[in-house]
């Protein structure tokens, strides 16, 4: 005589900062393992699985399993969120800059920056206050800001166009 498999209900749910997949009530058999995802909503990281019931094989990985499932239980997806750091875009008194001031950014993004010269100036060169602020090309006056993992700051130069005044030329014939 066959014995039915029992089954079992594992339900996946996430916090308020991302989503899962599956979600909802799972129905598992007996010592099988059911495939689960976290997925992080916008601005937010996976944290860990928090299991009650059942046991999840890596809980701090995002795409793991619920394994050897022997009774009814729960797991939830945790999230975090990605770190902010503080960019101040700034410039000598020779011009200005866009942004300006201090911009928030999520690590590891890139802010686009711009150089604008007063009349009679040109631009020269982004200066950094420190080495973890990388500026793609420092001599292009719109450039960005790389791959953001610390607060910094970020500085246009400029310098003043050489003008050429007008002077009276005068040639003189020598001899013949």
């Amino acid at each position: 005589t066959f014995e039915p498999i029992p089954s079992y209900s594992v339900t996946v749910n996430s916090d308020d900062n991302g989503s899962t997949n599956p979600s909802g009530s799972n129905t598992v058999y007996e010592d099988q393992d059911l495939d689960i995802e976290a997925v992080p909503g916008e601005g937010y990281l996976f944290k860990k699985w928090e299991a009650k019931g059942v046991t999840v094989d890596k809980p701090g990985s995002a795409k793991t399993k619920v394994i050897n499932v022997t009774s009814d239980g729960s797991v939830t997806a945790t999230f975090k969120s990605v770190p902010s750091f503080a960019i101040t875009v700034d410039s000598d008194e020779n011009g200005s800059t866009k942004p300006r001031g201090k911009q928030t950014v999520k690590k590891g993004k890139d802010l686009k920056i711009e150089a604008i010269p007063n009349n009679g100036y040109n631009f020269v060169r982004w200066n950094t206050d420190n080495d973890e602020v990388k500026v793609e090309n420092a001599t292009k006056a719109k450039t960005k800001v790389l791959d953001i993992k610390s607060d910094g700051a970020v500085t246009a130069t400029f310098k003043k166009l050489i003008q050429i005044e007008d002077y009276p030329l005068t040639i003189k014939k020598d001899g013949n």
